[in-house]
């Protein structure tokens, strides 16, 4: 089961890299396929198709524009899975806030090297 998981997010990340999604939408798309359940549909707009992640629900982008993720804020939205360490790829951020979800799981070293991440939640 988890190497068929994988398998289907490896095809996943190639298409979207064809589609000419940035890093930081490949990084956030990690996030979708690590979720397992998303009951209030809050990461259902997150396609592969889009150039960048702007704008897709619960994220914020950096002023200036290039597609650079600044907050991710999906509050309340009863999320199950775990945080994969593609995030620390989303070198922008400065917000992760994700309370009253049911994310499981260690949070991945890497994510503590984003240097502008100040609040986490």
């Amino acid at each position: 089961m988890a190497a068929a998981m994988v398998a289907v997010f490896l095809a996943a990340m190639a298409a979207a890299a064809a589609a000419g999604l940035n890093t930081d939408g490949l990084a956030l798309l990690a996030l979708k396929f690590a979720v397992s359940d998303d009951p209030g549909g809050a990461l259902a707009a997150w396609r592969d198709a889009d150039t960048d992640p702007c704008s897709w629900p619960g994220v914020t982008c950096a002023d200036g524009g290039g597609g650079r993720v600044a907050a991710v804020e999906l509050a309340n939205a009863s999320l199950a899975g775990y945080l994969p360490s593609e995030l620390s790829l989303l070198s922008e951020l400065q917000e992760l806030s994700l309370p009253y979800n049911r994310l499981s799981g260690q949070i991945p070293a890497a994510i503590s090297a984003l240097q502008k991440l100040t609040v986490r939640n």
